[in-house]
């Protein structure tokens, strides 16, 4: 099956990385982009960043709505060590009351998008309707 071209262009920058001419490649990007800047004219210049701005908001969005996996990624934190200083910092910052930290740990997963948010429901006794 034929690659897309981000696939190839992926490969194409795995293998400049292999042969160590990659960063030579981007120092010389930055210099022609710096230099391009400094040619534009002031409107020119001025929409070059606009459409910069519109970009980098796009690609947050898309970032942001990317599907975050279960499984847990090892390269997050350097160590266990650390990752056992932050669990223990954020239990130290947990209320005392159990049903407080519950509520708390709840509105957290539901902020990160990690369970579903809940509705509220009402706890409502119905009289039994004479039939």
């Amino acid at each position: 099956m034929a690659l897309t071209g981000a696939e190839r262009i992926r490969q194409w920058r795995e293998r400049k990385k292999k042969q160590g001419v990659y960063e030579a490649m981007k120092k010389s990007d930055r210099l022609r982009k710096r230099l391009m800047r400094v040619q534009l004219k002031p409107q020119a210049l001025q929409n070059l960043r606009i459409q910069q701005n519109k970009n980098l908001i796009k690609h947050r969005k898309r970032i942001k709505n990317l599907p975050v996996s279960n499984a847990p990624n090892p390269f997050a934190f350097g160590s266990k060590q650390t990752l056992a200083k932050s669990v223990k910092k954020v239990m130290k910052a947990l209320p005392v009351d159990r049903l407080r930290q519950m509520e708390v740990i709840q509105n957290i997963t539901e902020k990160l998008g990690l369970l579903s948010k809940t509705k509220f429901t009402r706890n409502v006794r119905c009289l039994p309707s004479a039939t």
